[in-house]
């Protein structure tokens, strides 16, 4: 496995100089646990990105679902007016 870490980074394990270098971390392991705001701020932009195509879909499918609904009810009571009219003659409004 090949690092590409600069060589003043690199220090010798053994305090000659020889090939087995170690790299040395510049930061404390307690602070490099988490997400960089420039993570954070991608993953937020990409989020947003998806939500503005899925909006407008979900948009339209609420008000078709609406406009289903409305069917449904108009077609239950133009049979209920029908099975009214079949059984006494006339359609009380």
């Amino acid at each position: 496995m090949l690092l590409l870490v600069p060589r003043h980074v690199l220090q010798p394990m053994d305090g000659n100089n020889q090939q087995n270098l170690t790299p040395t971390p510049k930061y404390n392991k307690h602070l490099s646990s988490g997400f960089t705001l420039v993570e954070l701020i991608v993953v937020l932009a990409g989020l947003g990105i998806l939500a503005s195509l899925a909006i407008p879909n979900f948009l339209k499918y609420l008000e078709q679902a609406k406009i289903d609904q409305a069917k449904s009810l108009l077609n239950s009571a133009a049979a209920e007016c029908l099975q009214m009219y079949r059984s006494e003659g006339n359609v009380q409004v």
